[in-house]
């Protein structure tokens, strides 16, 4: 949600590392078919079905990332409130760096400006809160797993002769991960964030405008970077 927003624009994380994430969808309609499996293939066994895309079509986490981002940008929210980007880093250093620089810094700015407007100040408190978040999430970001898909590749043979199976989707490799993403940060936008439809129009301006922000915050730093580094060569 936050990276739609442009507020979250840092994290720890193996962006090669498989994410193995599975669509709700997927899991309901095999443990569907399993049961099937059970009462009419296999009855008295007990078999166990990993359903993971990880070893089918798997998705890494710089790729998940991407995908969240070309679609926060392709359908903004009238909440955005920076230009979105996001990337991940494998130095815990350079991730502490960056989230005091892009994460804790603005809200610091933003609560001041806020305080001086006779507001309550709001972003240091969910600055705090995102980085609970993101560490929760760090262990499984850093690591990978495999998991072993007999089970669920012969369910899938098994599956695949019976005439209704088309009703039932679960096969990871069949799926869409740009079209999921797509359809996730839609919902994010719609449900979560309550941003109807019609405000897509509005919000695209908004996100040019805040582009081209973006672009001349980053001129701007460049070249009061150069300008302190030259003056300390000289």
């Amino acid at each position: 949600m936050e990276i739609s927003r442009g507020t979250y624009r840092s994290g720890y994380c193996r962006e090669r590392y498989v994410v193995d994430l599975v669509p709700v969808d997927l899991v309901v309609n095999s443990c569907i078919l399993a049961a099937w499996r059970q009462g009419c293939k296999q009855p008295g066994r007990c078999p166990v079905y990993n359903v993971t895309s990880g070893s089918i079509n798997p998705l890494q986490w710089g790729q998940f990332t991407r995908l969240c981002i070309k679609w926060a940008r392709e359908n903004p929210t009238k909440y955005v409130m920076w230009y979105p980007n996001f990337s991940f880093t494998e130095s815990r250093f350079m991730n502490t760096f960056w989230e005091i620089s892009c994460h804790f810094l603005p809200a610091f700015l933003y609560d001041v400006l806020l305080r001086a407007q006779g507001r309550k100040a709001i972003m240091m408190k969910l600055a705090r809160r995102f980085k609970m978040a993101a560490a929760t999430g760090e262990y499984f970001a850093n690591h990978e797993w495999q998991f072993g898909i007999s089970e669920l590749t012969a369910l899938h043979a098994e599956a695949n002769c019976a005439s209704d199976s088309s009703a039932f989707p679960h096969w990871p490799a069949q799926f869409n991960w740009d079209a999921y993403i797509g359809a996730y940060m839609l919902g994010i936008r719609r449900f979560i964030l309550k941003d109807s439809v019609e405000s897509l129009p509005n919000a695209r301006s908004k996100l040019k405008r805040l582009y081209w922000v973006h672009r001349m915050f980053q001129a701007a730093t460049g070249y009061y970077l150069f300008r302190f580094l030259a003056g300390r060569l000289r």
